[in-house]
């Protein structure tokens, strides 16, 4: 038997396969929902790409009444480096541009959050952990904080943390922790 563990652990790495609902110290319940609104995936409103037409809606703004504190770049080449970059610079309107975009996103990433938490998969959901490119970055960072006090502010105390935090043994559900 320990022989078929270390055999399956080797061909899939020690982090297990992509998708896999059981993972070294962790246990995953669920994860995304396709819930629809008006607008389509509700899931969707929590993008990268939402992300970017969020920049791209503020510089479009910003731009009827002075230059683009990001400049001629398209959004969509922005990378996170820039962004990270314009949020820490001593140009104030970069950075508040930025700022503007990390709320507005922190606030759309909020309202899935809530809205997931109603499904009875998720009701008793501890912990959520937010994957992509944004953990490596100041702004996806104050973007998870953010979220994170806009729920708590609403009585709604579940943790956030993006992907490969530092969460240790944590687990992602109470019905995980219950069966230790």
């Amino acid at each position: 038997m320990a022989n078929a563990a270390a055999s399956a652990a080797a061909e899939t790495g020690p982090l297990g396969t992509h998708g896999a609902s059981r993972l070294p110290e962790i246990e995953v319940d669920t994860y995304n929902e396709e819930l629809r609104d008006a607008d389509g995936f509700l899931g969707d409103r929590a993008s990268k790409r939402a992300f970017q037409a969020i920049i791209d809606d503020w510089r479009d703004r910003l731009r009827k009444f002075d230059k683009d504190p990001l400049g001629d770049t398209p959004t969509e080449e922005l990378g996170k480096k820039v962004l990270d970059k314009a949020l820490a610079s001593d140009d104030v309107h970069a950075a508040a541009l930025v700022h503007a975009a990390i709320e507005e996103f922190a606030q759309e990433l909020a309202l899935v959050i809530r809205r997931f938490l109603r499904l009875k998969a998720w009701q008793e959901t501890e912990r959520i952990v937010i994957g992509g490119g944004f953990r490596q970055s100041r702004v996806g960072e104050l973007v998870v904080a953010r979220a994170s006090h806009a729920l708590k502010g609403d009585g709604i105390d579940v943790g956030l943390a993006p992907i490969g935090t530092g969460l240790g043994n944590a687990r992602f559900s109470r019905r995980a922790a219950e069966k230790d």
